[in-house]
């Protein structure tokens, strides 16, 4: 269920982890469909209680290339001020 995939990620969730979510490819997670599309359902509603609830506790979304171009920032500018 949504809610315990949400609560296992805000059980680790803090500054600075990085989350990354998908709702799985036929295959495996799949299995259990055969010829119908598989429900990510499950999926869909474990992402948006993991974004309320960090959005609850104050926390904001970056995307990697954000973080990426933010950590460069930061290391270039430490390195100026030495």
């Amino acid at each position: 269920p949504a809610s315990v995939v949400a609560d296992r990620i805000l059980r680790y969730a803090g500054n600075g982890a990085i989350i990354v979510l998908h709702d799985g490819a036929e295959g495996a997670v799949c299995t259990h469909a055969r010829d119908r599309a598989c429900d990510r359902s499950a999926a869909v509603e474990a992402t948006r209680l993991v974004i309320d609830a960090l959005k609850h506790r104050g926390y904001g979304f970056v995307t990697i290339p954000a973080l990426q171009a933010s950590s460069s920032e930061s290391q270039y500018s430490k390195s100026e001020s030495i």
